[in-house]
C-alpha cells in the first residue's frame, strides 16, 4: 500500500509540476506579448508623431511657398504700377513741357532760319509721338487693335521695319485693363527688341482667342537670339515677368528659317474677350 500511495503521491506532484511550468510558460508568452503589443504601441506612436512632424513641415513650406509667390506677385505689381506711373509722368513732362517750348523755338525762328524750323518742329512732332506711346491712361481707354494700330502708326522705326498684327478668329479687345496694358507693353518690348538687335525688315504677331486662354505669337525674319532660352537682356526679363505676373508661360519654338519667335500663352476667360 506504501508503494501504491508513494508511486500516486509522485504522480500527483510531477502533474503539479508540469501545469505549474506549463502555467509558468504561458505566462512567459503571455508577458513577452504584452511586451511587443507595448513596444508596437510605442513604435506606432513614435511614427504617427513623425508623421505629425512631417505633416506640419511640410503645411509650413506650402504657407511658406505660397506666402512668398503672393509677396513676389505683389512686388511685380508694385514694380510695374510704378514704372507706369513714372511713365506717365515722363510723357506728361514731355508733351506738356518740352515739346510745348520746342514749338514755341521754332515758331520764333520760321521767319530768320527756316530750315531750322522744320528741324524743331520735326522734333516736337517726335517728342509728342514718344510721350504719346508712354502714356498708359490714353491706352486704357482704347481697344487693343486700335492702340496697336497707333503704335504702328507713329512708330519712328516704320521706315525700317514692317509690322504686321492679325486677331484671331476675329478683332478683338480685352476688358481687363491691367491684362490689356500688359500684352500691349509685351508687344512694344518684342517690336523694341527686333529694331535694335534683330536687323528684320519684317515682325509679325498673332493675338488668338482660344478656348480659355489668350495665344501671343510673335516673330521676324532677323537674325534671331542666340541661347534664346537664357536670354537675360533687361528687356526680355521685363517679358517674363510680365508673363508670370499674369500666371502665362512662354516658349521659343524653333524656327527653320531663322529669326527670333516666342509664344506666350495667358489664361484668360471668354467673358474676358470683346468682339469687336
Amino acid at each position: 500500500r506504501d508503494s501504491i500511495f508513494n508511486n500516486e503521491k509522485q504522480t500527483a506532484i510531477a502533474e503539479i509540476e508540469t501545469k505549474y511550468q506549463t502555467a509558468q510558460k504561458d505566462n512567459e508568452i503571455l508577458q513577452l506579448t504584452n511586451d511587443n503589443q507595448a513596444q508596437e504601441i510605442i513604435i506606432a506612436k513614435n511614427r504617427m508623431t513623425q508623421y505629425g512632424l512631417m505633416g506640419t513641415l511640410a503645411l509650413l513650406l506650402l504657407t511658406g511657398a505660397f506666402l512668398w509667390k503672393g509677396r513676389q506677385k505683389r512686388l511685380l505689381l508694385a514694380k510695374y504700377t510704378a514704372v507706369e506711373n513714372e511713365k506717365n509722368r515722363i510723357a506728361r513732362e514731355l508733351h506738356d513741357g518740352l515739346a510745348n517750348e520746342v514749338l514755341s523755338i521754332s515758331q520764333s525762328l520760321a521767319a530768320r532760319e527756316p530750315e531750322t524750323s522744320k528741324k524743331l518742329e520735326k522734333t516736337d512732332r517726335e517728342l509728342r509721338n514718344f510721350a504719346h506711346q508712354l502714356d498708359s491712361n490714353r491706352k486704357l481707354h482704347g481697344s487693343l487693335p486700335d492702340i496697336m494700330n497707333d503704335f504702328i502708326s507713329h512708330g519712328s522705326f516704320t521706315q525700317s521695319l514692317k509690322l504686321k498684327v492679325d486677331f484671331f478668329p476675329r478683332l478683338f479687345d480685352l476688358k481687363n485693363a491691367e491684362i490689356k496694358l500688359n500684352v500691349y507693353r509685351i508687344w512694344q518690348e518684342l517690336v523694341s527688341n527686333t529694331v535694335r538687335h534683330g536687323e528684320a525688315g519684317l515682325s509679325q504677331i498673332q493675338l488668338a482667342a482660344v478656348q480659355n486662354k489668350l495665344e501671343l505669337t510673335y516673330k521676324d525674319d532677323g537674325k534671331g537670339m542666340a541661347h534664346t532660352a537664357d536670354a537675360r537682356g533687361l528687356g526680355m526679363q521685363n517679358i517674363f515677368e510680365r508673363v508670370n505676373l499674369m500666371k502665362g508661360k512662354y516658349q521659343f519654338p524653333k524656327k527653320p528659317s531663322g529669326g527670333f519667335h516666342i509664344k506666350i500663352e495667358i489664361p484668360l476667360k471668354k467673358s474676358q474677350i470683346v468682339y469687336i
